[in-house]
């Protein structure tokens, strides 16, 4: 099979190859990859942020966490009717033991959280091929209506964002909910989720052209975050000098000065990313005075990936694909993302 791979750390480039196309072992399903999500930590991953202490990957890796496809065998303890079933994978193989599996957190998995814990497309290799295997518990089925491409663009950032805003944040309708980088696959994804819960959606984006998109997509407000000037004036009007009841942030540090002081009397801030930078720097007094309540959402669960798949199955919300590319061209798809000029989800078909 032809496969993307890393080939040693901090490379910051990938190879086309010919590799084996692998078998799956007992309890694992193997997927034909048709459509495949790209995402930026995978360009933190490509250039070595990701490396550290304790993290051991087998070089060269197949990078890659997002996949959808057909399972086409299976292994010992699997049953054979599911050959054929379409699905997307989901990247994060919690163990279903630990103290955090049990209550419901699958997301933060103790196990997981390993830095030796297997992770697809992280420490073992992922989606950047033509094939892929993985444990079958992991392989989510794509109801009828969603096609591959669909499924690929939304595990991550539709899982992603269901975490952020309806579990963690719980936004509720008439309240009014600010999303930082939300031209991005996330950011559109959590724009939809918010306008369907009911809520008064701002968001920031960098220029004229990404700001008229998320208008058509439903969004009250456009902040252009590469513009100088405040924030707090416009948002007030947009909540009838309320503030912000919660900030789905995950553009990061670069945001955090402009975005509290509109914030009303116990409002929320869930961090979800941090594209501009994970040292935020703000005034403790302020936030403390008002009491806002800040919060991390860590990666996302099954469940979440199943809620947003079903609603794209219903038309309640949909990807926002900003580009589909042929595998040959995966590495140009990544450019896209480490320049910021895409908008909304990038796709790889294969195949």
């Amino acid at each position: 099979m032809k496969a993307w791979r890393l080939p040693y750390s901090k490379a910051d480039r990938l190879d086309l190859a010919e590799v084996p196309t692998p078998e799956p072992a007992a309890g694992e399903v193997l997927i034909a990859v048709r459509a495949i999500g790209l995402n930026s930590s995978e360009m933190q991953l490509i250039r070595g942020d990701w490396d550290g202490p304790g993290v051991h990957r087998p070089y060269p890796l197949i990078p890659g966490i997002e996949a959808a496809g057909e399972i086409v065998a299976v292994g010992d303890g699997v049953p054979a009717d599911r050959i054929g079933e379409r699905v997307t994978v989901h990247y994060r193989w919690s163990c279903g033991h630990c103290s955090e599996c049990v209550s419901g957190n699958e997301n933060t998995c103790l196990v997981a959280a390993s830095p030796t814990a297997p992770k697809f497309g992280r420490t073992i290799d992922g989606a950047y091929a033509e094939y892929a295997r993985v444990p079958a518990g992991f392989a989510i089925p794509i109801p009828e209506g969603v096609s591959f491409v669909d499924a690929a663009a939304m595990t991550v950032s539709g899982g992603t964002a269901w975490h952020m805003a309806m579990v963690r944040g719980q936004v509720r309708a008439n309240e009014t909910v600010l999303v930082t980088g939300g031209s991005s696959g996330v950011g559109t994804m959590l724009v939809q989720l918010a306008r369907l819960a009911g809520c008064r959606v701002a968001a920031t984006a960098g220029g004229p052209e990404k700001a008229n998109r998320l208008h058509e997509l439903g969004v009250d407000l456009v902040l252009d975050h590469r513009a100088p000037g405040d924030w707090t004036e416009p948002l007030n009007r947009l909540s009838d000098g309320a503030g912000v009841d919660c900030v789905l942030d995950i553009a990061g540090a670069g945001t955090w000065p402009r975005f509290l002081p509109a914030m009303r009397q116990r409002g929320r801030v869930v961090v979800g990313g941090y594209m501009s930078g994970a040292q935020a720097s703000f005034d403790l007094k302020e936030s403390t005075i008002r009491e806002i309540t800040i919060m991390g959402a860590s990666s996302w669960t099954r469940n979440a990936v199943r809620e947003v798949l079903s609603l794209a199955a219903q038309g309640a919300i949909r990807p926002v694909i900003g580009a589909q590319l042929p595998f040959e061209r995966l590495p140009d798809g990544l450019a896209m993302l480490r320049d910021r000029t895409s908008y909304g989800n990038l796709v790889v078909e294969v195949g």
